[in-house]
């Protein structure tokens, strides 16, 4: 099994492109330090190397497949009655490569002058703000002649949960303020049961629970408190409503690319499995492996109306197969707005799709199919 492991490991990447994939990663760290030839940002370095991730991905459909023309299977199953091992050997290859490539991967960004200096937060629009109005009137605290609505509500969803220490930055506007300077417009209320007082002219910064940052939806309240006569129900500004949360730094890189890693390991058992049951050439096994894993880090956006057409019903075939597959988007976290993406990690959905890898695997010990 040691020897299969290692020839494996041999055949699946080279010396030279050992030297190349080395080359790639101090230029995807270039790349992602220096905001002059590149975006300076961490999550695009994630990027770059989630590309070797995707070669490795071609090298272990090719790797079944060349193996397949020489005869391999045939002769290893004279050895295996059981036919695990040459399997096993192949899909831990490219695993074991890709974890190599990934420990080389958290040197760059520590070295000097690699090092990316984003700023530490990232602000971002909400998907969606609801209003809710409630039309029972009641006299307001310390002013018992002067009735007022009793409750305005907002309900501001970011579509997905968000990373802990994140702030909304809500801009409201009084038609009617107090005449009194310094005098508060009532309270402010969420769903963790922070309350704050705000008074005219100033931008409402609102951290956000750990209630809201779960569940990516903030829940503020309104309610009349100490305000004067004429004041009317503040209006908040949906346009430029804000939420602003902290950008993960270097120290969560091992984190990341641990992500990477869990993400590929059953991209490599689809491509095998593909390649060695199908019998399709290596490109077009990497191809369907491809657009798998795609798929199931595929985030869609906001839902859109098509008309029918067949664009729409495509569509509508995509969602349907994305919401049969483990929501593992969050293992993937890439891109300037990597630490939202982060965010979405379900262990759950985890291991699903590991499971699913492991399913593949095991489909791949099947005996081949004999010729007539």
């Amino acid at each position: 099994m040691k020897l299969l492991v290692q020839q494996a490991c041999r055949d699946v990447f080279g010396h030279w492109a050992l030297a190349g994939a080395v080359l790639w990663l101090l230029l995807a760290a270039r790349l992602g330090a220096e905001a002059e030839l590149g975006t300076g940002q961490l999550g695009d370095y994630l990027a770059l190397v989630s590309w070797l991730g995707v070669f490795l991905l071609y090298r272990s459909a090719d790797l079944v497949y060349r193996r397949r023309q020489q005869g391999w299977p045939m002769e290893d199953r004279l050895r295996d009655r059981r036919g695990w091992r040459l399997p096993l050997a192949e899909w831990l290859g490219p695993s074991l490569w890709w974890l190599a490539l990934l420990l080389v991967a958290l040197i760059p960004p520590w070295a000097p002058g690699f090092q990316p200096e984003p700023e530490a937060m990232s602000s971002h629009r909400f998907a969606a703000v609801h209003s809710r109005f409630s039309t029972e009137e009641v006299p307001a605290e310390g002013f018992p002649q002067v009735q007022l609505p009793q409750v305005q509500e907002w309900e501001l969803d970011a579509g997905q949960p968000l990373p802990p220490g994140g702030l909304a930055l809500l801009p409201f506007h009084w038609p009617t303020p107090p005449d009194q300077e310094g005098a508060t417009l009532g309270l402010f209320q969420d769903q963790d049961g922070r309350q704050e007082a705000v008074a005219p002219g100033r931008l409402l910064s609102w951290p956000m629970g750990e209630k809201a940052s779960a569940s990516g939806r903030l829940q503020l309240q309104w309610r009349p408190h100490g305000v004067g006569e004429g004041t009317t129900a503040p209006q908040l500004q949906s346009p430029y409503a804000r939420f602003r949360v902290p950008r993960l730094g270097r120290d969560s890189l091992p984190w990341l690319l641990l992500g990477q890693w869990l993400f590929f390991l059953p991209a490599f058992a689809f491509a095998q499995l593909l390649s060695r049951h199908l019998q399709v050439r290596a490109g077009f096994a990497f191809l369907l492996a491809l657009a798998l894993t795609s798929l199931a880090a595929w985030r869609p956006g906001p839902e859109v109306w098509l008309p029918d057409s067949p664009v729409a019903w495509v569509a509508q075939i995509l969602l349907k197969l994305k919401a049969a597959l483990p929501r593992i988007d969050g293992l993937l976290a890439t891109g300037p707005d990597f630490h939202l993406v982060w965010a979405r990690f379900d262990p759950l959905q985890l291991l699903a799709w590991l499971a699913s890898g492991l399913l593949a695997l095991v489909l791949s010990v099947r005996p081949w199919r004999q010729a007539p």
